[in-house]
Formats: structure tokens, C-alpha cells, sequence
């Protein structure tokens, strides 16, 4: 078989298994899967109305620096006495009867209708409802922290189930020019068995190795699917959308710890937390002092009461209230001493994230310049395995090699093209995992 014909008879391969003409699938770039991923991933839309509702909360407990408007209507049928003296006198019918004796015990049932309207206002709580407030905020803050966190790990995640991808249909292509290549050694060896230059036992060798090509073929095409399927979950996409890839490349330069570890304090979601941790309990040092202050409340109110519902007498009512209620077993205090230990807890949790972060940037970085560096020697390598097959296999065909050499330079090519797609991917996840490690949730240095 010719190199062209070998070659036409690959490319077709290579479409069947994908299970779709290439023809008819829409490529899908890496940085077009990320944004697919952060706009219709399930998990991040979770995290997203996790948001959304720290958010509401933080509305409702701001309300409570607003005044509050109630309104009743009511009505009650009773014997009881002094249910009866009360409604008769708040609708202004007690008359000097209503003050004999018997009456006043027995006052029979008396209906009673009754409409208010009401206002209500916290002059002072001891900075209970600030602090509230205040920590409502800070929980909305760190929700919207957790969500770009999970937002910079599905990216991450995309990266690596792309790359699945990507190493399965390169090693489908591989496994399908092996197949190629083991049918024709087959023959080969077959044609030299019969011409009395080689035995039964090269013929087997080669039917043996030629069945596991095609295992590693048939591996290849399920490793397919379900790494598009994986990618397809990630996405937000039907498990079964058929599409193409392109792995990408990556910028070759290295970039300067010192701005990354600079850029990962600015943008990481884990020292944001931190800090809103830091401030939380500080809040709650505030809110603890509180506790030995007094709480002072306004309230206004205008009522309509009768013996009837169209027939009512109205009052109106103004007051103020301070409350002072302080534990005589030191729980202010204790509750303050508690707080500004939760403050050392956090600060120490912050400089702990901190550092983590920092070792985290060293470490992503360190593994993309190796992943970057590999590349290279990858590439040399397949280089070097494809001519020492190509040499092997003339050598064969002229009686100058045996079976065995053939199936071990095949091995070794085998791998080095493995090895090669592996190169290729570890580069772009390493870069990705280096973007993560800053904080990064979309890539654009990627072609």
C-alpha cells in the first residue's frame, strides 16, 4: 500500500471514529468552551442564585433602619368583664349605669370593632442592627467571592476535560495508523513465511500485535465519547453534541513570579473571603460592645374603635422606650473577650491563605515551565522514533532486522507520540492551572 493511499485510508478512519463527518461538526475553541461553561453551567448557576439571595438578605435587614408601618382590623364578641368595661369605654358608650355593680360583673356580650394603624422606629439598638447589617454585606461579598471561585475552577476543569479530549482523539489518529501499519507488517511477514525467510512464529507475533492495535483502536473511539460527553457536562451542553477541537498553544514566555503572586493578592476569591472573614469579626467586636448599651424605640398609632363597624370613635397614642438589660454573670464581656479572639482566629487565617496562595502561584508556575519545556524535547523524540521505524521496517523488509525490532520501534513510536499529545495538553492545563492559580477565569493568551 502506497503512503497516499495509507494516508487517504487514515483520514477516513480518523472520521468514522468520531462517529460524525468532521464536515458537519462546529469547532469549539477552548476559550469558546470556557465561556460556554461559565454562561450555563449548573453548579455555577447555583453558586450565582447563592448571590443573588445573600444579597436579597442583605436588603432585609437593612430595612430595619426604615420605620415600620402595621395596620389590624379587628373585631371580638365577649362576656368577659373586663373585656366589655375596655370596649365600651374605648368607644366612648360607657355611660353611669355601666358602673353598677351587677353590670360590671355580668356586662353580657359586648361586640367590639376595632381598626389601627401604626408606626414603629429604632432610634438605638446599641449598633445591633449596623452590625447586622454589616455582616449581612459582608456574607452577600463572600457568596460573590465563592462564585468566582467556582467560577476560576470550572475553567480549570474545561481546560482539563478538553485536554481529555484532545489526547483521545490523538490517540485514536495513532491507534488508527497503527492498525494500518500492523496489517501491512502482517502481510509482510506473511509474504517472507511463504518466500521461506521467516517463520510461523513472526506471522503470530505480527497477527498478535495487529489484534492489539486494533484494541487500542476500539479503546481510543470510547474514549471519545466520553470525553466529549465530560466536556458536553461541563458546558451546559446535550451529553451527546458532536463538535470539533483544536488543542490550543501557549504563550512561551515565562512570566515573573513576583507580578503573578502580585496579581493572585489582587484577584484570588480565597484572600477576598479571607478578608471579608477578617472584617466580619471585627463586626462582631462591634456588635458584642453593643451589648452594654441600651436600646431606645419611638412608636405613634391612630385607632378607630366602635360597637359597630361603621360606627367608631377614634384615639391616637405616642410613646418612646429605653431598654437597658445587662447580664449580672459577665456575658457582655465574655461575649466581647469571644470576639476579639474570633479577630485573631481570622487574621491568622488570612496570613495562613495568604502564604498558600503564594505557594500555590510558585508551584503552577514551576509546573507550566516544565510542561512548557517538554514540548520541545516531545516533538524531538516523535521525530527521532518515526525514522528509527521507518529504518526498522526497510531493514526488515530487506532480512536485515527481525520481528521483534519491528514491534519494538513500533512500541517506541507508539509512545512517543503519546508522549507528544501529552506534552501538548499538560502545556495548556499547566497554563491553565497557572491562570486559576492568579485568579483567572478566562484565558486570552491562548491561540
Amino acid at each position: 500500500m502506497g503512503r497516499r493511499l495509507r494516508s487517504a485510508f487514515c483520514a477516513l478512519t480518523s472520521l468514522l471514529l468520531v462517529g460524525t463527518p468532521a464536515l458537519a461538526q462546529a469547532p469549539i475553541t477552548l476559550a469558546q468552551a470556557i465561556d460556554e461553561a461559565i454562561a450555563h453551567n449548573p453548579s455555577l448557576a447555583a453558586a450565582r442564585a447563592s448571590t443573588r439571595q445573600a444579597q436579597a438578605e442583605t436588603r432585609v435587614v437593612r430595612a430595619e433602619w426604615l420605620p415600620r408601618l402595621t395596620f389590624s382590623e379587628g373585631w371580638q364578641r365577649s362576656t368577659q368583664p373586663v373585656a366589655g368595661f375596655g370596649t365600651l369605654l374605648n368607644t366612648r358608650r360607657f355611660t353611669a349605669a355601666d358602673f353598677a355593680v351587677d353590670r360590671l360583673n355580668r356586662p353580657g356580650a359586648v361586640d367590639g370593632f376595632s381598626r389601627r394603624l401604626g408606626v414603629s422606629q429604632i432610634i438605638f439598638d446599641g449598633n445591633h442592627t449596623r452590625a447586622a447589617t454589616s455582616l449581612a454585606s459582608d456574607r452577600a461579598s463572600m457568596a460573590d467571592a465563592r462564585a468566582t471561585a467556582a467560577m476560576t475552577n470550572l475553567a480549570l476543569s474545561v481546560t482539563q476535560a478538553y485536554g481529555r479530549l484532545a489526547t483521545a482523539e490523538a490517540g485514536a489518529h495513532a491507534a488508527t495508523a497503527a492498525v494500518t501499519w500492523a496489517q501491512e507488517d502482517l502481510a509482510r511477514a506473511t509474504s517472507r513465511r511463504d518466500a521461506g525467510t521467516a517463520t510461523d512464529a513472526d506471522v503470530l507475533a505480527m497477527s498478535v500485535h495487529a489484534a492489539d492495535m486494533r484494541q487500542r483502536q476500539l479503546q481510543a473511539e470510547s474514549d471519545i465519547v466520553t470525553a466529549r460527553a465530560a466536556l458536553n457536562q461541563l458546558t451546559g451542553a446535550p451529553v451527546d453534541r458532536a463538535f470539533t477541537i483544536r488543542l490550543p498553544s501557549v504563550t512561551a514566555q515565562t512570566p515573573e513570579l513576583a507580578a503573578l503572586v502580585a496579581d493572585a493578592r489582587k484577584a484570588r476569591s480565597e484572600l477576598r473571603e479571607a478578608d471579608l472573614a477578617v472584617a466580619m469579626a471585627e463586626t462582631g467586636v462591634s456588635d458584642a460592645r453593643g451589648g452594654w448599651l441600651p436600646t431606645v424605640a419611638a412608636s405613634a398609632g391612630y385607632e378607630w374603635n366602635g360597637l359597630n363597624f361603621t360606627t367608631r370613635e377614634s384615639a391616637w397614642t405616642v410613646g418612646a422606650e429605653l431598654r437597658w438589660s445587662i447580664s449580672t454573670g459577665g456575658a457582655e464581656a465574655a461575649r466581647v473577650t469571644a470576639a476579639h479572639a474570633g479577630v485573631d482566629a481570622a487574621k491568622a487565617s488570612r496570613a495562613a491563605v495568604e502564604r498558600a496562595i503564594e505557594f500555590d502561584v510558585l508551584t503552577a508556575r514551576e509546573q507550566w515551565r516544565v510542561a512548557r519545556a517538554r514540548i520541545d524535547v516531545g516533538r524531538l523524540t516523535v521525530d527521532d522514533a518515526k525514522e528509527s521505524l521507518r529504518i526498522t521496517r526497510q531493514r526488515y523488509a530487506a532480512g536485515l532486522a527481525t520481528v521483534r525490532d519491528v514491534l519494538a520501534a513500533t512500541s517506541a513510536e507508539l509512545a512517543a507520540e503519546a508522549q507528544r499529545t501529552a506534552n501538548d495538553v499538560d502545556a495548556v492545563i499547566a497554563w491553565a492551572a497557572l491562570q486559576r492559580a492568579i485568579g483567572r477565569a478566562t484565558f486570552t493568551d491562548i491561540q
